[in-house]
């Protein structure tokens, strides 16, 4: 659907690559970069959940138990050696 706001978006964008070329080309890089960042958030959080439910050591967030708790810090550098 087209709407002011988003032709007032374009007609923006013309303006400045027609203006200042460089700033479009980085405004342009940004965006790629975002989408990168996002899809890989979305790959370390699916690595996160596949350790945690294959993982039958508990973080203790939700545990009243010390010893669980004291495991905690452990497991969190399990984590990043698994993923990283």
């Amino acid at each position: 659907m087209i709407t002011p706001l988003g032709l007032q978006d374009q007609l923006l964008g013309i303006v400045a690559a027609k203006e200042e070329p460089e700033l479009e080309e980085q405004k342009n890089q940004l965006v790629v970069e975002g989408v990168q960042n996002k899809n890989l958030l979305s790959e370390i959080e699916d690595k996160i959940l596949a350790v945690l439910s294959s993982s039958k050591v508990s973080c203790g967030y939700y545990s009243n138990n010390k010893r669980t708790r004291r495991n905690c810090p452990w497991f969190c550098h399990y984590l990043i050696e698994v993923l990283f």
